[in-house]
């Protein structure tokens, strides 16, 4: 834990989807809980089935970072298939357009702290 300050992002529309410098997070507390997903960016094949860790079934989220989350950064459009407990497929279609403009206040030192 920290004082140091931090911020995320959220959709307007969508508030269980959220950026932050290093991760985007999809919710699905409230919408089933979450049991896998497969995800795509722009046009490219869509991944192959994800399973959840057992922190993002515990808090019913996931977290896509790394390289994954890199690509996000590159990419304009993702898509999400995510498969729940309660309501089957749920699927996000997510406009990435806006990302880099985001991140350039996500990582400033407003939200770093520096």
């Amino acid at each position: 834990m920290t004082d140091e300050p931090s911020c995320l992002a959220t959709y307007d529309d969508k508030p269980y989807l959220q950026l932050t410098d290093n991760s985007f997070a999809v919710s699905y507390r409230g919408r089933g809980g979450i049991q896998g997903y497969l995800y795509r960016f722009d046009d490219e094949p869509a991944s192959s089935m994800q399973l959840p860790s057992d922190i993002e079934e515990r808090v019913s989220a996931i977290f896509l970072e790394g390289q994954t989350f890199q690509r996000i950064l590159s990419s304009r459009r993702l898509r999400i298939q995510g498969l729940t407990l309660v309501s089957g497929s749920v699927v996000e279609d997510i406009d990435l357009t806006n990302v880099p403009e985001v991140m350039s206040v996500l990582t400033s030192s407003d939200c770093q702290g520096t």
